[in-house]
């Protein structure tokens, strides 16, 4: 939707040799084996272990969004869907408060 800020771009450049992303860092989905159902596993271990920019937090059974940077924010999003299955805006935390968050929304 937006390559400009998309980090799954990492430093690719475009035709023109230019950077599609000109943010630094990189993005990944990641969906573990044995842990389909239990993603939050995987995202307390991100939060506790890892430095990273954003995690972005969608359901138990859904990859999570890692993105690494070199300022290492540590910010967790957790996004939500209303009762018709819409995405709406979500909730998001940093230090602390992330772990608490993801625990607040399995």
């Amino acid at each position: 939707m937006a390559p400009e800020l998309d980090q799954h771009a990492a430093f690719e450049l475009n035709s023109m040799s230019n950077r599609i992303c000109k943010r630094d860092g990189a993005a990944c989905d990641i969906f573990v084996e044995g842990y389909e159902n239990q993603m939050y596993i995987i995202a307390e271990y991100v939060i506790n272990e890892l430095p990273f920019d954003r995690c972005y937090f969608y359901r138990s059974d859904r990859p999570i969004h890692i993105t690494f940077d070199p300022e290492h924010k540590r910010y967790l999003h957790v996004k939500q869907r209303d009762e018709n299955g819409k995405r709406n805006v979500g909730k998001g935390a940093t230090g602390e408060k992330a772990l608490t968050l993801l625990q607040n929304s399995i």
